[in-house]
């Protein structure tokens, strides 16, 4: 019994600082930040490394609901949001520059409309 209020307690902690720091998220603001799904990894980075690097950088909280979702959520202030979607259309723009790519087709359509 004394295991079980020690479960519910700690699951509610957990509930309840995972509900502050939603609150903190939504009261700086959030953008989604269209990404072609053949781009995210260069994004990511290996292991990550480039996105944890993009928020520790612009001080944001990045993510993505899912592999199968064409892009990410930033959450922060609204100076720290433009300085991470920044980086990120740099990222995604110096990727379609390297690939070929031709007139009218999608590459060309997204860094068309990333600038």
């Amino acid at each position: 019994m004394a295991s079980e209020d020690y479960e519910r307690r700690r699951k509610r902690l957990s509930y309840d600082s995972l509900r502050e720091e939603s609150k903190e998220e939504e009261e700086g603001g959030s953008k989604f930040v269209d990404v072609p799904l053949s781009l995210k990894g260069h994004v990511i980075g290996k292991g990550g490394q480039k996105l944890h690097e993009i928020m520790e950088t612009t001080g944001t909280t990045i993510f993505s609901q899912s592999k199968e979702e064409a892009g990410f959520t930033i959450f922060g202030d609204e100076e720290q949001i433009a300085n991470a979607e920044r980086l990120i259309k740099e990222i995604v723009v110096m990727c379609l520059k390297t690939h070929s790519y031709s007139a009218g087709n999608s590459s060309d359509r997204t860094l068309k409309s990333l600038h």
